[in-house]
């Protein structure tokens, strides 16, 4: 199980560079943020920032990362939340601002990027990640044979090398200890949806 945090940035063109900043925007005049989708991650941290700063943000669902940050560096939207993984290029090449991260702690590979939490917002905490699922009912020797495999590919060269350049972070999550983490995050998001009104359709 991989994880990244999720970053807010905007325009750079725009004279905006701090969350306190954007902030005052949004309190001026709603604010437009797209994300990659309705119902993701960055769509909920979205919801959890507006209601812990009481500023009306815009949600503005794309079909994806790319076209979602694609519009904010032509000046289609201001600001766009998404993950580290997805934004890493584009804030090293300076095409995006960042200006919080959803992360615990500052990311070792943009230390400057403060977060939400140190900013003041003790809630509006993250982790995007992906998993590797199998079917109900597998045989436990199995899924013990794949995760032995996951942990060989993730540790090999090119594997620890694409994590780097898109600053993600290694799978650290197995079996037992994936499921529970699941359930948990499962349990922390429900009434962030259930608030919101999102419908799976």
């Amino acid at each position: 199980m991989m994880g990244t945090p999720y970053l807010l940035c905007v325009d750079p063109r725009l004279p905006i560079r701090s969350l306190a900043e954007y902030l005052a925007a949004a309190r001026a005049k709603p604010m437009d943020y797209g994300t990659s989708g309705v119902g993701g991650v960055a769509h909920l941290l979205g919801l959890r920032l507006a209601r812990a700063t009481g500023v009306v943000l815009e949600h503005v669902p794309y079909r994806g990362s790319t076209q979602a940050i694609t519009d904010v560096m032509a000046g289609v939207v201001p600001s766009v939340l998404d993950s580290l993984t997805a934004t890493s290029a584009h804030l090293r090449s300076g095409a995006l601002r960042p200006l919080a991260t959803s992360a615990p702690q500052r990311s070792p590979d943009f230390p400057e990027v403060p977060t939400f939490r140190e900013l003041g917002y003790p809630d509006v905490v993250a982790d995007g990640w992906a998993g590797l699922a199998a079917p109900a009912g597998t045989p436990r020797p199995v899924l013990e044979k794949l995760a032995e495999a996951v942990r060989h590919a993730q540790g090999t060269a090119n594997v620890q090398r694409r994590f780097a350049e898109t600053a993600t972070t290694a799978g650290r999550l197995y079996l037992d200890e994936a499921q529970a983490f699941v359930r948990q995050e499962v349990a922390a998001w429900a009434p962030v949806i259930q608030a919101s009104g999102i419908t799976p359709d």
